[in-house]
């Protein structure tokens, strides 16, 4: 074989191996890659609908194909849809919705997620109650609900008034009363993260408070010996039938007891001395009256 011969032949040899090198480096055989598949819910009653979205890259190049299926139920997507939505049978239990993602060269890869179809009851409210059911114009107001679900769904509560301003989240509320006289409801709304909703409400009263009526402040004696003590009673009403509470002030000596008796004993010396009661209503209504006890130093005196 001649020289020019050999250098054809090997020529040759070096452009079949170059055209094998780059015939043999297409794309390798490498599966999509499914980097999330979510549900907008995995928790849905019979017969709702949820979207399911899957994101897929393919490691080879090229379009993506999605064919999905589900284990019961409707499965309404697009063949070549990366989403689809699925409706839940009538039927309770836990079903799987796959989808199948291939690329343009054949691989393909298989991704599941699972969804449960149960029945949803409604939250009971056992309770709603108010710190009053009465108050002045521009007075507050706490209101507590009580609630529970039969499923153990997490309860959430949404609160409105006919009338003033209600604030707070959750269970427990704070009312603002209107200036506004009248009987104003405040209603609750408690829904389950299911949907179910349970309602119910309660009607305060706003109405001008009136003044507690001390009626009588009796003492025992209305003179005394030093160092000696007298009970003292304190007779009173309320026009709103409020609950009364009662305050003493002495100028002198010492006062024991609470409510509307107490006892004074005197101060070691002799005078005229004042003591002084207090009633309170609690809705700021307050009313005082006062009584005179002469102190005397000589049983004479008396």
């Amino acid at each position: 074989m001649n020289l020019w011969l050999r250098k054809w032949l090997v020529g040759l040899i070096v452009l079949v191996v170059a055209i094998v090198i780059a015939c043999g480096c297409g794309p390798v055989n490498h599966s999509p890659v499914i980097n999330s598949l979510e549900a907008d819910k995995t928790l849905v009653l019979p017969s709702e609908t949820v979207n399911i979205e899957c994101n897929a890259t393919s490691i080879a190049g090229g379009n993506l194909t999605y064919n999905w299926s589900a284990s019961g139920g409707v499965m309404r997507a697009r063949t070549s849809g990366e989403s689809g939505g699925w409706t839940a049978p009538g039927e309770t239990g836990n079903y799987t919705v796959t989808v199948n993602v291939t690329d343009e060269y054949g691989n393909e890869t298989t991704g599941s997620i699972i969804i449960t179809v149960r029945t949803n009851s409604h939250p009971i409210i056992t309770n709603l109650t108010a710190c009053e059911d009465w108050v002045v114009p521009s007075g507050n107001c706490q209101l507590e609900c009580q609630a529970e679900d039969p499923d153990n769904d997490q309860l959430t509560y949404k609160w409105e008034a006919a009338g003033g301003n209600i604030t707070g989240e959750g269970s427990v509320a704070n009312w603002t009363a209107p200036q506004q006289p009248g009987s104003y409801n405040i209603t609750v709304l408690v829904e389950d993260s299911m949907g179910g909703m349970s309602t119910t409400s309660v009607t305060i009263a706003v109405g001008v408070n009136h003044l507690p009526v001390i009626e009588s402040l009796t003492a025992e004696k209305t003179k005394i010996m030093y160092n000696t003590s007298c009970n003292i009673e304190c007779i009173a009403s309320d026009p709103d039938n409020d609950k009364l509470s009662y305050s003493w002030s002495i100028d002198a000596g010492n006062i024991s007891g609470s409510g509307s008796k107490v006892k004074w004993t005197a101060p070691p010396r002799g005078g005229q001395f004042i003591i002084t009661a207090t009633v309170l209503d609690g809705r700021g209504g307050v009313t005082s009256k006062e009584v005179l006890i002469t102190v005397v130093t000589c049983s004479c005196s008396l």
